[in-house]
């Protein structure tokens, strides 16, 4: 259960949700057992959530292979025929943007220059999962559901 800051934080928006190791757990599993109330097929709102963490992983990586990583993230959410299609806020001029960035390289590239090619992609689902379609009300009753952990109370001193 998560502490009284952490549920304060993650009612203010998805992003601290998102950003909170604990957060992301919990809304991730708040999201599996959604899908399935709502009878919708596995993966249809936790690919957003998929989606955040591998683009926070990519951030972190170095080297080669993270232009490869970046084109792998790129088919799997964002390219037309992606098996785990999304549906993000100003999606055609955000791809098309990604798309450009990904397979146009210019001479003297470096992996460094992919470090950001998913941040419009990203703010995206954020507004898609705080105020869009689909989501945004598993985010509200998520929400709506947070208790704190009363075992992490904190204690008052009182001096007789």
């Amino acid at each position: 259960m998560p502490s009284r800051d952490q549920c304060h934080k993650w009612k203010l928006n998805i992003k601290n949700v998102l950003e909170d190791p604990d957060g992301f757990k919990s809304f991730q599993e708040y999201l599996k057992k959604h899908e399935k109330d709502c009878e919708k097929e596995e993966g249809e709102f936790t690919r957003y959530t998929d989606f955040w963490k591998e683009c926070q992983d990519y951030k972190k990586m170095d080297g080669a292979t993270q232009e490869k990583i970046a084109v792998e993230i790129f088919n799997s959410y964002l390219d037309y025929e992606a098996i785990k299609k999304l549906e993000i806020e100003e999606s055609d001029n955000t791809i098309q943007t990604l798309r450009t960035k990904l397979f146009t390289q210019n001479e003297g590239d470096s992996p460094t220059n992919f470090k950001s090619v998913f941040d419009d992609a990203e703010l995206g689902i954020i507004q898609y999962l705080d105020g869009g379609r689909g989501c945004s009300q598993a985010y509200k009753d998520f929400c709506k559901d947070l208790k704190p952990d009363k075992k992490l109370r904190r204690f008052q001193c009182r001096l007789m």
